[in-house]
């Protein structure tokens, strides 16, 4: 499984795409997988590749599905913190003790999901910039 990551990773930073496109597919695929449409996530990342025409679709899909089962727990509670904030003025803690109060608690996890989304999205996406060009700048300067 890892030789198949590394693989998708070195066929996204050694296509043809600018270091923009990747980086931007990268903060998009981020962005949805902070969203908390689970089981959706795909067929959102997929509708925005189709949408997008100046990103890298491979980078947005991929970074999508970065947010596995062990992943999702964090993400949630963070967005809980960040919702109950802005809804509230405080943050809470939920407990959930019955399915159904799940729902209750959609409304923080969405609202924290919008700001967390794009803050990590920006942060990463900045960073997979700065480590593609300084790539790239290398690879160049070992051509010539």
């Amino acid at each position: 499984m890892l030789s198949k990551i590394k693989s998708a990773v070195n066929d996204i930073v050694s296509s043809d795409s600018s270091p923009f496109e990747i980086s931007f597919g990268f903060g998009v695929g981020i962005f949805i997988g902070f969203l908390p449409f689970y089981g959706f996530q795909t067929i959102l990342s997929v509708l925005a590749a189709a949408l997008i025409k100046k990103t890298n679709k491979l980078a947005l899909i991929f970074a999508t599905q970065l947010f596995l089962p062990f992943v999702i727990p964090f993400v949630v509670a963070a967005n809980y913190f960040t919702g109950s904030l802005l809804l509230y003025g405080k943050v809470a803690f939920f407990r959930i003790q019955d399915i159904s109060e799940v729902f209750v608690f959609f409304l923080p996890i969405l609202l924290g999901s919008i700001p967390n989304g794009l803050l990590f999205g920006f942060v990463f996406g900045l960073v997979i910039f700065k480590a593609i060009s300084a790539r790239r700048k290398i690879n160049e300067r070992e051509t010539k």
